[in-house]
């Protein structure tokens, strides 16, 4: 913290991510501090490039249920899953060459966080190999520790298990388990002949990357960190249902207004991309342009 940040309120910074030729800071001002005044001092420094505010995000509403045909698979609740019918995904099941999903591929569910050991879930749950689960240690040196079924974003601790239902319900219907006469059905969740342990299962794997505990609301600094966390562990996927109380109305106002979060997406989306060429080829790429 430079004589001239701390000016302007600003009482400590901590990394969010880099880029390659910069770095993204989450700014903690001191108590009182006029929140738009920094933000704008900040933003007349040299060596500033940009300051957006932490914007609060929420959990995006559930909306209504209508019945759909209850003869997909065998699970039970798939008459809850108005969505299959309704946005043709039940046709798109017949059209692919994969229909239950595959287990390559890697969903970041970012959210309240998801219930692994749930029994239509845990078979797709994707695990952090490098991580030894509740030994209380930073394992694989990532800044996070136990992370091993997916990482707590709130408090850097744990792996990111639900205590609000939001996350788990999003996740369930990625990938829950197919098949296994129990829940509901995952437009992703395989076909229920693989394993019921942990990531045993042949639909995709769910990452659970957890940004609100405790509650539906957390902020940009942690949606960040979830995309960053997502990329530098293969994610192919990142399902955001959550939002802003926002007035927005162009990819221009948004970027404009979510500059750090638009910086963390586009890491995410160049690293999976540049993960995606690589498989595919079977050699390192240089990725040009955006």
């Amino acid at each position: 913290v430079t004589d001239a940040m701390a000016e302007a309120g600003v009482a400590k910074l901590d990394l969010l991510f880099e880029l390659e030729n910069a770095a993204w800071y989450e700014a903690s001002l001191v108590l009182g501090t006029d929140i738009t005044a920094a933000v704008e001092q900040l933003r007349a420094l040299d060596g500033i490039l940009m300051v957006d505010y932490n914007y609060q995000v929420r959990t995006a509403d559930l909306g209504d249920y209508t019945e759909i045909p209850a003869d997909l698979l065998g699970n039970p609740r798939v008459t809850d899953q108005w969505y299959l019918k309704t946005c043709g995904i039940f046709e798109g099941m017949n059209t692919v060459s994969t229909p239950g999903g595959s287990s390559s591929v890697i969903v970041a569910v970012i959210d309240t966080g998801v219930d692994y050991d749930h029994q239509d879930l845990a078979g797709n749950i994707w695990t952090n190999q490098a991580e030894t689960p509740d030994n209380g240690i930073d394992d694989d040196n990532n800044g996070y520790i136990d992370d091993y079924y997916g990482v707590n974003l709130v408090n850097g601790y744990g792996s990111g298990d639900d205590d609000n239902g939001h996350g788990t319900h999003v996740a369930g219907i990625i990938g829950a388990v197919n098949g296994n006469g129990i829940g509901v059905c995952g437009i992703a969740g395989g076909t229920g002949k693989g394993g019921t342990g942990y990531g045993e299962g042949d639909g995709v794997r769910l990452m659970s990357c957890q940004i609100m505990e405790g509650g539906i609301s957390s902020n940009t600094s942690a949606s960040v960190k979830a995309f960053v966390y997502a990329a530098d562990n293969g994610a192919h996927i990142a399902q955001c249902s959550f939002g802003y109380n926002a007035n927005y109305e162009s990819d221009f106002d948004y970027f404009s207004n979510y500059r750090v979060e638009y910086y963390a997406i586009k890491y995410f989306m160049d690293k999976e991309r540049f993960q995606k060429n690589e498989e595919r080829l079977g050699r390192d790429l240089i990725i040009d342009g955006p």
